[in-house]
């Protein structure tokens, strides 16, 4: 609408203008559909009568907001010799029991479903500090021991939960402590079958509890 337009639209609502100056505020997205409604509105500022569409922005709706960072996923990961060593996702397994890093009643056959390729929604309780588990997702994706069927982080955030049952969150920000080092290769290596498994240095319950205490005294 041009501004001769308007000045005689407003006219037409019975707007005096006098000698006031007149200015025109144009929202030129929502000019149209605001016109055809009628809403002019005028006010006046400091004695200049300003006259606008009135029109104002749609707020975002519910299904425009920014949707959650955090979702769960049944895609696991697939152990690179599932087919020719799947005994040594047993071996994997019992070692992190023996090292009170799952808690003692997972089932094997649950926690071997986790690298078997084929979606499942099973869950396993880490009870080992949080970056612990980082560091050996991170060392066995590095070795090429493991190949997630899909992102690494939102797979393990949905298969492992810590010892209040609470799925893990934000595991991709934990650190990789390098005092851990020796111990999470040692865990890599059950996954290895090449490396003999009786070679696996195994440790007994009280030096495995301080070996995770130590950590919790550094990383609250």
């Amino acid at each position: 609408m041009t501004t001769e337009e308007k000045i005689a639209l407003a006219k037409a609502m019975g707007v005096d203008f006098g000698k006031t100056e007149i200015v025109f505020e144009k929202n030129v997205e929502y000019e149209i559909g605001n016109v055809e409604a009628g809403g002019i509105g005028v006010q006046v500022n400091q004695g200049v009568q300003t006259v606008d569409n009135g029109a104002k922005k749609p707020s975002k709706t519910a299904s425009q907001s920014k949707p959650a960072t955090f979702k769960m996923v049944n895609d696991v990961f697939t152990y690179k010799w599932t087919k020719q060593h799947p005994e040594r996702v047993t071996h994997f397994y019992q070692y992190l029991v023996k090292l009170h890093a799952i808690d003692k009643d997972t089932s094997h056959e649950e926690f071997e479903k986790l690298f078997t390729g084929v979606p499942t929604d099973v869950t396993v309780k880490w009870i080992a500090p949080k970056s612990a588990l980082k560091f050996l997702m991170t060392t066995l994706k590095k070795r090429g021991y493991i190949k997630p069927e899909g992102k690494i982080w939102v797979i393990t955030e949905s298969h492992f939960k810590d010892a209040q049952n609470n799925l893990f969150k934000n595991m991709r920000n934990e650190h990789d402590p390098e005092y851990l080092e020796d111990v999470i290769n040692r865990i890599a290596d059950t996954l290895n079958p090449n490396h003999d498994v009786k070679a696996i240095k195994m440790i007994d319950d009280d030096e495995a509890d301080e070996l995770w205490r130590g950590i919790r005294e550094k990383w609250v």
